[in-house]
């Protein structure tokens, strides 16, 4: 279980608006990861373009590349248990 969620009762009031805020927040930090890895793709295309650009650019580029995806997949997964979650309760 989530630690932001532990505590949380399903009858209480609070709880069910924090659970909303959080599932929100993920869903739309997911959403920002994948409108940013387009445009890090797209530098990292510059970067192949010139030839003098130094070597660790790359590595960092691909680096974040893979880290954004890996964070979006996380986020949108957490997102998409959070939801089956919330609907067996219902």
């Amino acid at each position: 279980m989530c630690p932001a969620l532990n505590g949380l009762q399903s009858g209480d009031q609070t709880s069910d608006s924090n659970l909303d805020l959080f599932l929100d927040g993920s869903l739309f930090i997911s959403d920002v990861f994948s409108f940013t890895v387009p445009k890090l793709l797209s530098i990292f295309l510059e970067f192949i373009g010139n030839p003098k650009s130094p070597a660790w650019k790359g590595y960092l580029l691909t680096v974040l590349m893979f880290l954004l995806l890996y964070l979006q997949m996380v986020f949108k997964q957490q997102n998409t248990y959070r939801l089956k979650v919330l609907k067996i309760k219902l």
